[in-house]
């Protein structure tokens, strides 16, 4: 009989060791396709062989198994994180700190929060003597935020585990994504007026900031200026607007703020600007003014999967030709092809180019799974809420790409910590982890190992 009472006080007990852990993660610059990416796998590897666990090492992933049962239960994380804006209040973004409950630094929730609890529980299990039935392997990838090619080279070559929780999503568990449909949008028309815009980092974080260039005139120049949403400058012979939006994960845009919008609203509304650019720029205006795809004709719902979702990540002018990413979330109401057939014949008809970056169709599991009902009851009697259901991630995960896998969290608890709108979350500045909501989670995902471990 398994003394839950040794879990919650070892893990009490060892509370510094975890959180330096994923301090000492986060330190690490991981961004996507960074030269840091193989510092965090080399750093990895260290303490996983620490740690006496099996490693084997992908092109893009990391692997360490503990166990010889011949049912196989994973844990899957990843280290690659996306960039970081300027706006950081509580620290710089790879520089973590610890105010009060609070870790933070970039990738503490998304998704190093993960690497440290799937190292600890393993660590945990085996200081304790805690016997498995099953082998435990934890899967590091670190091209999750864009390609995820890792977790795609890992199915190719691999045999899934037969259960897998992947940490990457909230509590009590998620049956599995929507689909996702990742656009570059380019049209090849030359603007009058407008000399540069750009906006973004990534295809999945809504634009926090954006800057343009348009030809100075001074009509147009006081035009701006009474727009208090702007910050406007003359420099020689152009107009410099700059805006500050919301920034939200692309998968839960509520709330959010495009700065993007803020500036092609502010040149639509402008008497002066040209009128040839304006016609180029009211259809992305449209686009990036709401999030549920009003202006492609995609607004869609279901029970299951929700709205669909369709934001802007990315915004620039290259050699003179408009340039924006589209990252469209959706549920059963579209196939792939279905969706990507409508959004082509509205932009081509704009005279759009649409190459597609990342898809993947809708999937979730069955909530008669027998390691669902296992996990969920699990998250049940620990938390005493009966009612509690699983939910449906509007962002996508490793889940999609295999079989017999959920998702679920890293933290129980989310303090705002009174930080502006935009800041605090997972891919937005500030991003932080509760550490007593960390260690409540390690006890949960520990406890459902075991009752997924014990089921014949």
């Amino acid at each position: 009989m398994i003394d839950y009472l040794q879990i919650k006080d070892y893990i009490s007990k060892n509370k510094n060791e975890i959180v330096n852990t994923l301090i000492e993660l986060i330190k690490i610059p991981s961004i996507s396709d960074t030269p840091y990416v193989k510092e965090l796998c080399e750093h990895l590897k260290k303490l996983y062989s620490e740690n006496d666990l099996i490693i084997e090492e992908g092109k893009e992933y990391l692997l360490a198994h503990c166990g010889n049962g011949i049912r196989t239960i994973g844990l899957f994380c990843h280290g690659d994180v996306v960039p970081a804006s300027n706006d950081w209040t509580a620290c710089k973004p790879f520089d973590p700190v610890v105010i009060g409950d609070n870790l933070f630094g970039r990738g503490s929730i998304d998704n190093k929060s993960a690497i440290a609890m799937s190292l600890f529980v393993v660590k945990m299990l085996k200081e304790l003597n805690i016997p498995l039935k099953s082998k435990l392997t934890t899967f590091v990838g670190f091209s999750e935020e864009t390609s995820m090619c890792d977790i795609k080279e890992y199915a190719k070559s691999n045999t899934p585990p037969d259960f897998s929780l992947v940490l990457d999503a909230g509590f009590p568990v998620y049956l599995g994504d929507k689909g996702i449909l990742w656009l570059n949008c380019q049209k090849k028309e030359r603007f009058e007026n407008l000399i540069s815009l750009n906006g973004g980092d990534a295809v999945n974080i809504i634009l926090k900031t954006a800057e343009a260039r348009v030809k100075y005139s001074l009509s147009l120049y006081e035009e701006l200026k009474e727009n208090k949403t702007l910050d406007i400058s003359k420099e020689g012979s152009e107009i410099l607007i700059k805006a500050e939006g919301i920034s939200n994960h692309g998968a839960m845009p509520e709330g959010s703020l495009n700065a993007g919008f803020i500036i092609l609203d502010a040149l639509l509304n402008a008497n002066s600007f040209s009128t040839h650019d304006k016609e180029i720029l009211k259809p992305i205006a449209s686009l990036l003014s709401e999030y549920y795809g009003k202006e492609l004709d995609i607004c869609s719902s279901d029970e299951c999967f929700g709205k669909t979702t369709c934001t802007n990540g990315i915004i620039s002018i290259q050699n003179g030709e408009i340039y924006f990413t589209l990252d469209i979330r959706y549920g059963s109401t579209y196939t792939h092809q279905g969706l990507l057939d409508k959004i082509e014949s509205y932009m081509y008809k704009l005279g759009y180019e649409i190459k597609v970056i990342k898809d993947g169709e809708p999937k979730a599991e069955s909530i008669d799974n027998k390691y669902v009902i296992a996990c969920m009851n699990t998250y049940r009697e620990h938390t005493k809420n009966y009612e509690c259901k699983p939910r449906i991630n509007a962002g996508g995960t490793y889940s999609r790409y295999l079989s017999n896998a959920i998702e679920t969290g890293t933290t129980t608890k989310y303090d705002s910590c009174s930080l502006p709108a935009g800041h605090g979350q997972a891919h937005q500045p500030d991003e932080h982890i509760s550490i007593e909501g960390l260690l409540e989670a390690t006890e949960i995902i520990t406890k459902m190992i075991l009752s997924c471990d014990d089921i014949e």
